[in-house]
């Protein structure tokens, strides 16, 4: 009995697949971020701050016809059947297709309302990775909802890693937005190309009725709830476009990305895992509750010291990494470093409502984020600049998350205070980096270059500490913590 227990316990199954996807997602953010660092000092601002209109523009038009085909083929339970996929194909296709045909007609409506004639051309060749994000294999899908990411990190990180090296390879003959345009768009070809050759669908003209259904059910409690996400994280660059400079947008925006980084090592190696590790627990409430808690913990026992850190030294990194011109972003660059930890640990109740079948439910407080946002980003703009557009959104979030997990409580009867207390072992690390990063940030007479290395070498301490707190006889306490026990008992 013990042999088949063990045999069936997926923890060791989500720590492998963990490990495949942190090697993955740390090779490819580190050659980005190398990227950038090359990128910062060969172009000028107003080159990256084109570059972040273009993503933000492409990024509306997807959102606007999201109909949650990646949630929806994890989270059905037979979401990995040949008719599910079919159907699953088509609709992200024509819906491809279509955004596409309209990005395209509507694109010198774009440069006109930002005054700049060469975004129309620009913004045509970017559609193309809209285009060829419909035609990917819905298969992929597939590999996430089995934990299998040996797969899936070829055809995703591969993507990007090539990508990166396109858009560093045209940069030395364009010195230019294309460059950085050309490896976007690279990436999204590269990613449909190879999903087909890792794991290729059966297309056939022939739906079933029943997986349409499915779909289409699980679509319209989406609607709505990616335009809502867009508009909290892409208002600040729709209105800096608007109302600053290209420079300053440009300034913002690689800030941005520094700040983005962590999430997006959190988004492309513990993400992943959430929605695939919570739907099996959809009708274990109680089971539910202890996974959330223990992943919320984990992510911020993590997150807050390195917010600490990224906040106490946010003017020499931002130096140190893109030169001193960027170091004038260091309060917006704090700012967004809280926000994007305050979103990552609501992602966890994001994925809890997926894994529920309920984004509806999920969509209404994305509604007060977006309304909350679209209230005040202009006005916060307008008078304080990058800074007001960070604290836009740090201020939304709070509020709506607050909200949301009062709603959370009553949906799987888990006390607000029970969540809340999840975040006392990061706040313990977080005081304890705060005072010697205070103390090398404010007395250190060195260089920029020294004040980071030394402020990463003691937030490297403190997740030291926490990595032996979390460690039992036979790894009982770890896996607690990442609420990996609550599984076994399914």
């Amino acid at each position: 009995m013990r042999q088949l227990r063990a045999s069936q316990d997926p923890a060791p199954r989500i720590a492998r697949s963990g490990l495949t996807l942190a090697g993955a997602t740390v090779a490819t953010q580190g050659a980005r971020l190398v990227r950038n660092v090359i990128l910062a000092r060969l172009l000028a601002p107003d080159q990256f701050g084109l570059m972040a209109l273009l993503l933000a523009v492409s990024s509306l038009f997807e959102a606007i016809s999201d109909v949650g085909l990646r949630q929806s083929v994890i989270q059905n339970k037979r979401g990995d059947t040949d008719a599910f996929l079919n159907v699953a194909w088509w609709l992200g296709a024509l819906r491809g297709v279509g955004l596409f045909l309209l990005g395209f007609m509507i694109a010198p409506w774009v440069g006109s309302f930002y005054e700049d004639a060469s975004l129309a051309l620009l913004l045509r060749f970017a559609f193309l990775s809209v285009l060829f994000a419909g035609l990917t294999s819905p298969k992929l899908f597939v590999l996430e909802r089995r934990l299998r990411f040996d797969r899936y990190v070829l055809v995703f990180h591969g993507s990007q890693l090539g990508g990166t090296l396109v858009s560093l390879a045209a940069v030395v003959v364009l010195q230019n937005v294309w460059a950085l345009l050309i490896g976007f768009v690279s990436e999204a070809v590269l990613r449909c190309i190879v999903s087909f050759i890792v794991c290729p669908v059966k297309v056939r003209l022939h739906f079933e009725g029943h997986a349409l259904r499915e779909l289409l059910l699980f679509a319209r409690r989406m609607i709505g709830l990616p335009v809502l996400t867009f508009v909290i994280r892409q208002a600040d660059v729709f209105v800096l476009g608007k109302v600053c400079t290209k420079n300053e947008l440009g300034m913002y925006a690689l800030a941005l990305a520094l700040a983005y980084m962590p999430v997006s090592l959190f988004s492309r190696i513990i993400e992943p895992l959430m929605l695939p590790v919570l739907s099996p627990l959809q009708d274990a409430p109680a089971t539910l509750r202890r996974a959330a808690t223990s992943m919320t913990r984990a992510i911020l026992a993590f997150g807050m010291p390195l917010v600490v850190y990224l906040t106490v030294f946010s003017q020499p990194l931002l130096s140190v990494t893109y030169g001193k011109a960027y170091g004038e972003m260091w309060t917006a660059f704090g700012l967004l470093c809280v926000y994007l930890l305050v979103w990552t640990g609501g992602a966890v109740i994001t994925m809890t409502y997926m894994a529920l079948g309920r984004p509806d439910l999920h969509r209404r407080y994305a509604g007060i984020r977006a309304v909350a946002v679209a209230a005040l980003m202009y006005p916060a703009t307008l008078k304080y600049g990058p800074v007001g557009a960070a604290g836009t959104l740090l201020v939304a979030f709070t509020i709506a998350i607050f909200l949301q997990l009062l709603n959370l409580a009553r949906l799987i009867d888990m006390p607000v205070r029970h969540y809340l207390a999840s975040m006392w072992p990061g706040l313990g690390l977080a005081g304890m980096l705060a005072i010697p990063a205070l103390v090398v940030r404010l007395c250190w007479q060195g260089s920029d270059l020294w004040k980071v290395l030394l402020g990463a070498a003691t937030c490297a301490t403190v997740w030291a500490i926490t990595i032996l707190q979390m460690r039992g006889r036979n790894g009982a306490r770890s896996r607690d913590f990442f609420g990996l026990t609550a599984l076994t008992h399914l």
